[in-house]
């Protein structure tokens, strides 16, 4: 199929109204607008260049798209997977490309020094290409195999707020750069559906099927459940857009602590510790009156809930249990 025609299909397909839907109402972004598109030689973020090639196309704004695709160094691949990605993005009549080799420092934690210096590398080409944002190929899987990954770290509720659809850059960089997820709600599986019908070819990064990652090991459990999860991975993430949109909305999420680990601290630390769920529930300054009465309360062994209120937050004390939330 040539290239006029699988952006005609990729147009025209429900994956291109669903991200168009996303990019309006969770992501603030225009159509047609600049837009800096992180691609890799994978099926997810050559799926997003041609949803968003299609759409931008119809807004006849395909010079608004640029693409850059980053090269680790650590697969013998990877340079020709990035000449791949710019050959794609030309096809499409996406002519702004960049293709970056970036160093990764192969001691301590591989994974995260290669993330620094992806993200250092994506920086640079916003300011070279004076583009403020820039989206990444995240979809609904990445989605829910994030949410178990923070859970196993103990992220407790913070979990959910894995994958926001919008948020700011990782790492430093001159003036504001945002990054946007415009594949969140959709399923790999969807998207690879999309470049088989179109025709498309797409590599496979070998270290995503190790055993020995934990993400690996959950996207192998997704495939073998097959659209059995489904109903799960829709209602997270439509919980996870809830949470999202109450802290855009400046309401933050309930912060918990289980009061027999509080109580083990030294009351320096247990001061500490709660001041601290305090201002994640939205109290800068807790008023120390109330402060000493919660923390005699937590020492000793009343079992009956109790509130207390701060300025901007209240605390409410249960007997195994203590959760800080935002109040007007």
């Amino acid at each position: 199929m040539s290239r006029a025609r699988s952006l005609v299909l990729a147009g025209r397909s429900p994956l291109a109204l669903r991200m168009a839907h996303v990019l309006a109402e969770q992501c603030g972004t225009a159509i047609g607008a600049p837009l800096l598109l992180a691609v890799s030689g994978g099926a997810d973020s050559r799926a997003l260049l041609l949803l968003a090639a299609a759409l931008w196309k119809r807004e006849d704004a395909l010079d608004q798209l640029a693409v850059v695709s980053i090269d680790h160094g650590l697969r013998p691949v990877s340079a020709s997977e990035g000449r791949s990605v710019e050959d794609f993005a030309i096809s499409l009549g996406v002519s702004r490309v960049a293709l970056r080799r970036v160093s990764v420092l192969r001691r301590g934690n591989l994974e995260a020094a290669a993330r620094t210096a992806r993200w250092t590398a994506i920086g640079e080409v916003m300011r070279e290409f004076d583009i403020a944002t820039v989206a990444t190929a995240h979809h609904a899987d990445d989605l829910f195999e994030s949410f178990f990954f923070q859970l196993a770290r103990k992220r407790g509720i913070d979990a959910l707020r894995a994958l926001p659809p919008i948020a700011p850059l990782p790492v430093k960089s001159a003036g504001e750069r945002t990054l946007i997820r415009p594949l969140r709600s959709m399923r790999k599986r969807e998207l690879v559906a999309l470049l088989t019908r179109a025709g498309l070819q797409w590599d496979e990064d070998e270290t995503n099927h190790s055993n020995e990652q934990f993400r690996a090991q959950m996207r192998r459990f997704l495939a073998l459940a097959g659209d059995a999860l489904d109903p799960c991975i829709d209602g997270l993430a439509a919980l996870a857009q809830e949470c999202a949109q109450l802290e855009h909305a400046g309401v933050r999420p309930p912060k918990s602590s289980s009061r027999a680990s509080l109580r083990k601290l030294d009351p320096s630390s247990r001061r500490t510790a709660i001041t601290a769920l305090l201002k994640d529930a939205g109290c800068i300054a807790p008023q120390q009156r109330v402060l000493a009465s919660l923390m005699r309360a937590i020492a000793d062994e009343e079992v009956r809930p109790r509130e207390f209120r701060f300025r901007g937050a209240r605390v409410l004390l249960k007997r195994t249990s203590l959760r800080a939330e935002a109040i007007a």
